[in-house]
């Protein structure tokens, strides 16, 4: 998959005035966003729980994850990240990219605002109302 890189601000819940900015790939294949253990053990972020993950090669690994806050382009979320060992790559996965309420533009190499599947999953759906903005869901 062709990438390409955003500037992603990242910081601890609890220490909220320290920041790290920095450039990172996005990878929408991947579920998760994985950042360096030791960026986010800089900020004072620590691990939460550990969690499987399927490798491209067949294996599963485990990894500690951890909760913070990311911006990208102005939009913020509280999110779990997993912390990435030394050499193993940071980027910026689906599940980050589905909070931020963004998508990949992989035309044109950028992320772009989007709107994201509600309660279809399950068989639920919003109330029919013939709306076609985001009136509905502030009603819903």
């Amino acid at each position: 998959m062709e990438t390409f890189s955003v500037k992603l601000r990242v910081w601890n819940p609890a220490q909220p005035q320290e920041i790290a900015e920095f450039d990172i790939p996005v990878d929408a294949h991947s579920t998760f966003s994985w950042i360096s253990r030791e960026r986010l053990e800089r900020l004072g972020i620590n691990p939460c729980r550990k969690m499987g993950f399927h490798l491209k090669r067949g294996f599963v690994v485990e990894e500690d994850i951890a909760a913070v806050y990311l911006e990208i382009d102005g939009r913020t979320i509280g999110d779990v990240v997993v912390m990435a060992e030394a050499g193993e790559p940071e980027l910026i996965g689906a599940h980050t990219l589905n909070g931020l309420g963004m998508v990949a533009d992989l035309v044109q190499k950028r992320l772009v605002p989007a709107e994201m599947w509600a309660l279809s999953s399950l068989g639920f759906g919003l109330p029919e109302t013939g709306a076609k903005n985001s009136e509905v869901l502030a009603r819903s």
